[in-house]
């Protein structure tokens, strides 16, 4: 007997996780600008100023994920995005007398995610940023600049430390 409660109990919470995945998903899909098909969004997920978000077809985003879309975010065609993520779209004046004025687009660039980019776990991209295509970002690195096109970066700050080769062997 309690084999099989141990059983139920493990799959409504298997069962809820998957609803709240897919209401997350949703949730993103209706409040971002544009989105493509097969949009995965892992829960929980936080965005800010989702009007600003564009969305590719074939975009993942892992659970506990933090997006600030502050001056826009696209996020192109077949982008992984690992757990822990944190974007920050946005940023303050320096001078003390102007600091909470955030609404300049001067001070909020908009961010890119280029295709095919794969982001690892707990990755921090900063407001400036930008991920060229088909990089690998690797996990918990610190974007803080323009990252180029095939090549994987790591650390903190993110700095590419090789290209990714263009065939398979």
């Amino acid at each position: 007997m309690r084999r099989l409660v141990a059983r139920v109990v493990a799959l409504a919470d298997r069962c809820t996780r998957l609803v709240r995945t897919r209401l997350t998903t949703l949730r993103v899909r209706l409040s971002a600008s544009a989105s493509g098909p097969n949009l995965l969004v892992g829960y929980p997920c936080l965005v800010v100023t989702p009007g600003q978000l564009t969305l590719g077809r074939n975009v993942f985003i892992g659970p506990n994920s933090n997006i600030s879309a502050v001056g826009g975010l696209v996020i192109e065609d077949d982008v992984l995005i690992g757990p822990g993520l944190t974007i920050s779209g946005g940023n303050h004046r320096r001078t003390a007398d102007r600091r909470f004025a955030t609404a300049r687009s001067e001070d909020n660039p908009p961010l890119r995610i280029g295709e095919g980019a794969w982001i690892g776990a707990n990755v921090t991209i900063l407001a400036g940023a930008s991920i060229g295509r088909y990089s690998v970002i690797g996990a918990g690195s610190v974007v803080t600049r323009p990252i180029p096109e095939a090549v994987i970066a790591v650390g903190v700050p993110c700095r590419p430390i090789g290209p990714i080769p263009s065939t398979s062997p």
